[in-house]
């Protein structure tokens, strides 16, 4: 149900904060619904690949012959080249540090899941394989899943022990260099790797083409023809689905022309551009984007509510002059070419994608009376607050940051072994409750993405970053019954207002409520503009994401290091 609030503001209005689109929450089905087919998707395919192991036919023996010779020759090659030792080393020390993590993670159910999945697996694979050339169709087909499930359970004790690879610490980042280093280095060995990894390659294709054309995959295959026909025709209602909310834009482009800072250097042009709701009569805001702006839901709300889409290339970390110059001078220049004069007054939306969140906060703060609020997406390090020739601040500024649960690139200081790849949102978490400490203005919020690595959008929160950037305007955004000539001044919002819901993500202790009803600390809680945001981030999170690590681990005191945050 949607709650109508009131919000204290310059103006002291009442708004009545409009539901979301139900076409947005549709739109975000997609993904899961695609997601969902995926693991039977993969299954199917792993089976009947691996039927093809049990296929016995002369080409088939032949190839299995050559890679089996192929495999003698690498590891006779590793031994008369002296590299038995190192190779050991490499290995024990792998182990080491995998034995290292899988402690760490002793309380995870998929590591749990895996180990016990794998060693199941591994007992009927042993029993059958060696009685392949003569398996009945029914033990040809148990040993075929299993070892699927074999290869699956290897592949997924991987991932998770690679996302704390960081755990092996120097020693094994050296030993893994030196092996590697090694092999390539020796002539022998790396001719006879190659001709290894080509003979493996060969024999999978074959016997994944004999495995599909065998009766005993029939069935399976259908099956995936099955589910690749609903796949595509999920993909093809989404596409249709996103086309409508998209609209129509019309775009102007123009360019910037920076002045060289020395007299050797040349004239540089930096291109710039500015979209605009096909039809619209007058320009309400802008969104000042940073590749956020694509998702169809978001340019929705941007449509609806009048808004374009402004594109600035060479503004970098907006901390210079120089920076702000090529900034103010690209907006009048697309305001001119657009034909409508608001543009250079009306408010702004500031949104930025891994470095170019600096550009968003630095927008958003050095216009603090402009900003409508702040999309952070896969970014983090908020102690890098370059000068912006004033006091750093978002306090009154709503900011969602978004940031996968796996990113490869982590904050100053690099991936932390006792996080993995969980650092980086476990760093932007915890600097972002240090702000909302400092003072409850400081309207600030967080979605993780369940396994998402480094800038991997999902559409599948589609619906809840379109309802904050529809509350943003609908909150910041004064009324503007006419084409603005003079700066608009966005409004304050009251931080007596709103929800909070518990910022521990996997275990939270307190259910999301009204500001004034929260049975939590506020310190501790992110601050959301109304119960669909904040129930629905609660629930897009529920479940889906590994252990949290700072139950263990919490972060230090310390970090990040000087100069530390100014909210």
């Amino acid at each position: 149900m949607r709650v109508v609030w009131t919000l204290s503001c310059l103006l002291f209005m009442t708004l009545d904060l409009s539901a979301a689109d139900p076409r947005w929450e549709r739109y975000a089905a997609y993904e899961p619904r695609i997601r969902a087919l995926n693991p039977r998707l993969h299954e199917l395919g792993g089976i009947i690949a691996r039927i093809g192991e049990t296929v016995q036919n002369p080409e088939l023996q032949g190839l299995r012959a050559a890679f089996a010779e192929a495999e003698a020759k690498l590891k006779e090659a590793i031994v008369t080249s002296g590299l038995t030792k190192i190779e050991a080393e490499y290995m024990e020390g792998a182990g080491q540090r995998d034995r290292l993590i899988d402690a760490h993670l002793g309380d995870s159910a998929p590591l749990k899941d895996a180990l016990s999945t794998l060693q199941a697996a591994k007992k009927i694979v042993e029993e059958l394989r060696p009685r392949l050339g003569s398996l009945s169709p029914e033990e040809a087909l148990r040993y075929a899943e299993a070892r699927h499930r074999e290869t699956s359970a290897n592949t997924a004790l991987y991932y998770m022990r690679s996302d704390f690879f960081a755990m092996g610490g120097e020693k094994m980042h050296a030993l893994y260099k030196q092996w590697n280093d090694a092999k390539s280095r020796d002539k022998t060995v790396s001719a006879a790797q190659k001709a290894f990894d080509g003979a493996r390659k060969t024999l999978a294709a074959a016997e994944q083409k004999a495995g599909r054309s065998s009766p005993l995959a029939a069935p399976l295959v259908k099956e995936e023809e099955e589910i690749n026909a609903k796949t595509k025709a999920i993909r093809e209602e989404m596409d249709a689905l996103a086309k409508e909310l998209r609209g129509q834009w019309d775009t102007f482009s123009g360019k910037v022309t920076q002045k060289p800072e020395k007299p050797a250097d040349k004239p540089r042009d930096w291109p710039c551009s500015v979209s605009i709701p096909k039809g619209c009569v007058q320009i309400k805001g802008a969104m000042i984007a940073g590749g956020v702006a694509n998702d169809p839901c978001i340019q929705s709300v941007l449509a609806a509510s009048s808004f374009a889409i402004v594109q600035i290339q060479g503004i970098y970390v907006m901390n210079t002059p120089m920076h702000r110059e090529i900034f103010e001078t690209a907006l009048a220049t697309l305001t001119a070419q657009c034909g409508h004069p608001e543009l250079a007054h009306v408010p702004w939306l500031t949104g930025g994608t891994s470095a170019s969140v600096i550009t968003a906060r630095n927008i958003a703060a050095w216009r603090p009376e402009r900003a409508v609020g702040v999309i952070h997406f896969a970014g983090g390090n908020l102690h890098h607050m370059r000068d912006i020739g004033k006091p750093w601040s978002l306090a009154g500024i709503p900011l969602l940051a978004i940031n996968g649960e796996k990113e490869s690139c982590g904050p100053e200081g690099g991936i932390r072994p006792e996080y993995g790849r969980l650092t980086q949102w476990v760093m932007i978490r915890e600097q972002l409750l240090r702000f909302r400490a400092h003072s409850p203005d400081h309207f600030m919020s967080l979605i993780v993405i369940p396994e998402a690595d480094h800038a991997g959008w999902s559409s599948s929160m589609s619906h809840l970053v379109a309802e904050f950037v529809q509350q943003a305007i609908l909150a910041r955004v004064p009324e503007q019954p006419e084409p603005a000539k003079t700066t608009v001044i966005c409004r304050t919002i009251n931080p007596d207002f709103g929800w909070l819901a518990d910022a521990d993500f996997c275990q939270p202790r307190h259910p999301p409520a009204p500001v004034s009803r929260y049975a939590g600390k506020p310190a501790d809680a992110f601050w959301h503009f109304n119960e669909y945001l904040a129930a629905g981030i609660e629930s897009f999170h529920r479940g889906r994401l590994m252990p949290d690590p700072t139950r263990k681990h919490p972060v230090p005191a310390d970090w990040p290091p000087a100069p530390a945050p100014r909210p």
